[in-house]
C-alpha cells in the first residue's frame, strides 16, 4: 500500500492486492475555494499529487463527488477518470446521487464505467480489512 497526500486531511490510498489495483480518495479533492487564486492555487496542488498517476491502470477507483461542492462537484472525479486507466470508479459521498454525476456532460467518455459504490462488497469490505 502506497499512499498520497490530500488537499485537507490524511491520505489517498493506493493499494495492490491480489493481484488487483485500487485507489481511495480519501479527502484528496478538487476542494472549491472563495477566491479565484485560491482556486487556481487548489487546482495545481490537486493535478500535481495525481500527476505521478497519469495512465495508471486501476481496477476500482473510490471518488469523491461531493454535492455540496455546488457546481463544481464533478471536477475532481473528472480529472482523476481523464487521467487514469479506471476500470470502475464509485463516487463515494454517502449524500451523493450517481445520476447527478452521470448527468454532466463532463463523464460521457467514463459514463458506463461508474457504479454506486454500494454494489461494491469491496468498499465495505476490503479497506475495513485492511483497517484503514
Amino acid at each position: 500500500m502506497d499512499t498520497l497526500p490530500s488537499t485537507d486531511e490524511g491520505v489517498a490510498f493506493l493499494i495492490q492486492a491480489e493481484g488487483k489495483a485500487f485507489y481511495h480518495a480519501g479527502d484528496l479533492q478538487l476542494w472549491p475555494q472563495e477566491a479565484m487564486e485560491d482556486s487556481a492555487a487548489m487546482e495545481r496542488q490537486y493535478h500535481a499529487i495525481l500527476e505521478p498517476l497519469r495512465g495508471q491502470y486501476f481496477d476500482a477507483a473510490f471518488l469523491m463527488a461531493d454535492p455540496r461542492q455546488g457546481a463544481s462537484f464533478a471536477g475532481g472525479f473528472d480529472y482523476f477518470m481523464r487521467l487514469t486507466d479506471t476500470r470502475e470508479a464509485y463516487p463515494w459521498d454517502q449524500e451523493y446521487n450517481i445520476d447527478r454525476l452521470c448527468a454532466q456532460d463532463c463523464t460521457a467518455p467514463y459514463r458506463s464505467r461508474i457504479r454506486l459504490a454500494e454494489q461494491c462488497c469491496l468498499h465495505a469490505n476490503l479497506f475495513s480489512s485492511l483497517a484503514l
